[in-house]
């Protein structure tokens, strides 16, 4: 006679076995979510290096009289547009000051919010924050297709410029629902941090572009130079004959051509390179006459 079969403990096993399998199916989203967390760290340290690289490279500029970069409508053009990623850089600046602030106030963070969706996702809606990012960007991405459609077509595909995307599946979602709202923390604030590196990326490319023509103008500008100082030149040698039977006013005038003059074979922007920064003048003259 075969024994009783105890029901309740194969009822026991099978649900301990139904667990088991729901944790380990929950275990892999779970990873790759946290794993979210240092992708985002990594664009935080790409945005770091990429500020510093923009710094180095704005020393060019400011080193050139305006008066020079007014001749030139291009050189102005990348100034303008550059200015306008950076508004818009700071304006996105200070939504992550928001949204890290208000995580924050509620006693937690996006390393702890990674997997939840409710407390970011009602950060983006709030004051339509969300949709104020999107008007934002789409809006820096006709301005930069105006200015360059090279690099504007670049930034309208990287980020992408569309109010909907359509998934592998194809199904249609909304911008604004792809990339931020109803998403996990970590998925939504990396795709935030994606956009911001994305525009500090563009500005960089502007900035290499510009100091490109910079360079070209101011070698250009360096031959007009040779000739002037070849004049001067010639004046100081005239100047230097007679000086001694020059009156006191003619005498000290010939000694301002002569400052000026060194003043001028001082000065070599053939030392302008774009992110380093050299001195102006070499051997510069007294200024006491």
């Amino acid at each position: 006679m075969a024994a009783p079969i105890n029901t309740n403990r194969y009822r026991l096993i099978l649900l301990l076995y139904l667990v088991f399998t729901c944790l380990s199916l929950l275990s892999v989203p779970a990873g790759l979510l946290e794993s979210n967390l240092y992708v985002i760290k990594t664009l935080s340290y790409q945005e770091r290096i990429i500020k510093r690289q923009l710094e180095r490279s704005g020393v060019l500029i400011r080193g050139v009289d305006e008066a020079i970069l007014r001749q030139y409508p291009g050189i102005q053009n990348y100034i303008d547009l550059q200015r306008e990623i950076s508004i818009s850089f700071s304006f996105l600046d200070s939504i992550e000051q928001v949204l890290t602030t208000s995580l924050l106030s509620q006693g937690t963070s996006i390393e702890r919010e990674y997997a939840k969706r409710k407390k970011l996702n009602a950060i983006f809606k709030n004051d339509s924050l969300a949709q104020k990012i999107e008007t934002r960007l789409f809006a820096l991405a006709g301005t930069i297709n105006r200015y360059d459609t090279s690099i504007g077509a670049e930034f309208s595909r990287w980020l992408p410029a569309t109010p909907s995307i359509t998934t592998r599946n194809g199904k249609k979602v909304s911008w604004i629902n792809f990339f931020f709202l109803n998403k996990p923390a970590s998925v939504s604030f990396m795709q935030f941090k994606r956009i911001k590196l994305l525009l500090l990326q563009t500005q960089s490319d502007i900035s290499e572009q510009n100091n490109s023509l910079v360079a070209s103008v101011l070698l250009a500008n360096q031959k007009k130079l040779s000739s002037l100082l070849i004049e001067q030149k010639a004046i100081a040698n005239t100047a230097t004959t007679s000086f001694n039977t020059l009156s006191t006013n003619t005498k000290n005038e010939a000694a301002v051509k002569q400052l000026q003059l060194d003043l001028l074979q001082g000065i070599r922007l053939d030392r302008y390179y774009a992110g380093v920064l050299l001195p102006i003048l070499n051997n510069l003259p007294s200024l006491s006459l």
